[in-house]
């Protein structure tokens, strides 16, 4: 029996035949151990240590990049699940201001979504004492 190029892929960085893979895919359910959804486009990334090459499980590309960037340093993603259940913000302001909704911050759905989101900007500004810039003040003031 010939080994696949994706047995030898595996083997050359990994350690683990396809047939492996398969395996840890089927005990994690066909999805990333962290977020647990199925992949998508492409398989599911073999996650290992770099340091020591062990292999702890498959991940989606997001998470397997988001432990990348954290350097997988538990500590770190710790200080992360805090920051995100316990924000700074309310302490630091006494209240918690609310951005726009979504993802994407920058773009608007709609041009009364904008006016409107600026209306609010203005006078936030206007309550703070700060003069309204003129670019703020001319989308305010057009026409619907």
């Amino acid at each position: 029996m010939r080994p696949t190029p994706t047995d030898i892929r595996y083997l050359t960085y990994y350690g683990i035949t396809e047939s492996e893979y398969k395996k840890i895919l089927a005990f994690q359910g066909g999805v990333c151990a962290i977020c647990e959804r199925p992949p998508k486009k492409q398989r599911l990334a073999v996650d290992h240590d770099h340091k020591s090459g062990i292999i702890r499980g498959l991940l989606c590309p997001s998470c397997n990049k988001g432990l990348a960037y954290f350097r997988d340093l538990a500590t770190r993603l710790q200080r992360a699940h805090l920051y995100l259940s316990h924000t700074p913000v309310f302490k630091a302001l006494g209240w918690i201001p609310v951005g726009r909704v979504g993802r994407v911050t920058r773009k608007w759905k709609t041009k009364t979504e904008k006016r409107e989101r600026l209306r609010e900007v203005a006078l936030r500004l206007q309550a703070e004492g700060f003069e309204v810039p003129k670019n703020i003040k001319k989308i305010v003031n057009s026409e619907k």
